[in-house]
């Protein structure tokens, strides 16, 4: 796709059944404009860097509707699972 920066797919192979992607924002918000992911996992860590990009902007006009699925609490990070809604 025009403006993918860091990856390539490969259009004639079948599809695994579960694909990680490791990355950033840039990286995640590239799939979630093209619909191909099912679910989004986020570790938070309290840690403030000042700095970053945002997960959920620049993702254009339409809405991505997520259905939290786990929540996982601890005195060191929130580990959070979320179903994309399609």
């Amino acid at each position: 796709m025009p403006g993918w920066s860091h990856t390539r797919i490969g259009c004639c192979r079948p599809r695994p059944k579960n694909v990680a992607i490791g990355g950033g924002a840039d990286i995640a918000q590239q799939y979630l404009r093209a619909g191909l992911i099912d679910e989004v996992q986020i570790h938070l860590v309290p840690v403030l860097l000042g700095a970053g990009i945002r997960l959920f902007d620049h993702l254009g006009t339409e809405q991505i509707r997520l259905e939290r699925t786990r929540a996982i609490e601890s005195p060191f990070a929130t580990h959070l699972r979320f179903r994309v809604i399609k």
